[in-house]
């Protein structure tokens, strides 16, 4: 009886222990196939530079006059539709003459459109007290070089007149602020406001202002 017990014992440890690599590799392989997965959506999802560029509009472009000099920035009119409106609704009126940029970090963003000029101010083309939403297609598009994008709150709702460019690529923003335009000249003007002195607030000790923003139609 006690030899029965012993080799059922026996038995079942070596069932028990037979089954461990089995589990183990059943785990190990779904591991490597949602790995996969994950690698194959990046993979569909990631654009380059020059197939973003493509979907800048021609017209309307608009030229930021800037006391250091001018730029031009195209927009992704079809991506982010409302987004550009804004942008192009508070240019006409001439919301941005005489504003500045109150925001420069060297190596990250140069960011203005703040009637307040400390970043607390601003409403949407809709007027006094409004803000806008993110739109997927603008959210959708990376922050290359270059890129313009709305500055936000962490509230819903609260894109208004506030942008920034793009010092660097900026992977770590996209997919969380909404681009919507390109500079596509003039960059070297940005990269003047961006080596301007400023203060421990990341404000320039010296305004930078925005002279004029006009649209090309």
């Amino acid at each position: 009886m006690q030899r029965k017990l012993a080799i059922i014992i026996v038995v079942l440890a070596i069932l028990l222990l037979g089954s461990i690599p089995f589990w183990g590799k059943s785990k190990s392989k779904s591991a490597a196939q949602e790995s996969e997965a994950v690698q194959g959506v990046n993979t569909m999802t990631v654009e380059t530079e020059q197939e973003q560029f493509t979907q800048l509009a021609e017209k309307p472009s608009v030229r930021v006059e800037t006391s250091l000099g001018s730029f031009t920035i195209r927009l992704y009119a079809k991506a982010a539709p409302e987004l550009t409106k804004n942008f192009l609704e508070l240019a006409r009126s001439g919301y941005y003459n005489g504003l500045t940029f109150h925001r420069i970090v060297p190596g990250f963003v140069v960011q203005g459109g703040d009637p307040n000029g400390d970043g607390t101010g601003g409403h949407s083309y809709r007027g006094d007290g409004t803000g806008l939403a993110d739109e997927p297609g603008a959210l959708a598009l990376k922050h290359y070089r270059g890129a313009v994008a709305w500055a936000k709150s962490s509230l819903p709702n609260s894109i208004g007149s506030q942008f920034y460019v793009a010092l660097d690529d900026l992977e770590q923003l996209d997919g969380g602020y909404s681009v919507f335009g390109q500079v596509v000249d003039g960059l070297d003007v940005v990269d003047r406001i961006a080596a301007v002195k400023t203060d421990q607030s990341d404000r320039p000790v010296e305004p930078v202002m925005m002279k004029a923003v006009t649209v090309a139609e």
